[in-house]
């Protein structure tokens, strides 16, 4: 009785971890798989995609995403693109992209003839970190 409780145990433990993996190892070829996107202008595409890892069980992944979808509004002209980057510097005030965020929309308006608009993204900059 005590090996059959026992075997049962690992046996849950095992395929738990197993699941966990496989989860993450989804999670990771969906991201990756949204990057490609992203770098080759399909926002869209891309955006759909981060929407599915945004709430990974890997933080890393899970910020990674934020930031993109935050840059994917931007790039796609939505209404809430500047919210949308407010709140993934917000949620992750310590996230390596931060100071990339503010850079690549600055960026994304100067490109666009919107100097205004980049101008204030500049100044959010620390270009301390370059």
């Amino acid at each position: 009785m005590r090996y059959t409780l026992f075997s049962f145990f690992l046996l849950v433990i095992f395929t738990s971890n197993a699941q966990q993996s496989l989860g993450y190892q989804s999670d990771l070829a969906t991201y990756q798989e949204a990057v490609q996107r992203f770098e080759n202008h399909q926002y869209q595409a891309a955006k759909s995609l981060f929407e599915e890892v945004k709430h990974s069980a890997n933080k890393s992944i899970e910020s990674n995403a934020a930031y993109y979808l935050a840059n994917t509004a931007v790039r796609l002209n939505e209404p809430n693109a500047q919210q949308a980057v407010e709140e993934f510097v917000k949620k992750y005030p310590t996230s390596p992209k931060k100071n990339q965020a503010f850079s690549d929309v600055a960026e994304y308006y100067f490109n666009a003839g919107n100097y205004r608009e980049a101008k204030q993204w500049f100044e959010l900059v620390n270009t301390s970190k370059f």
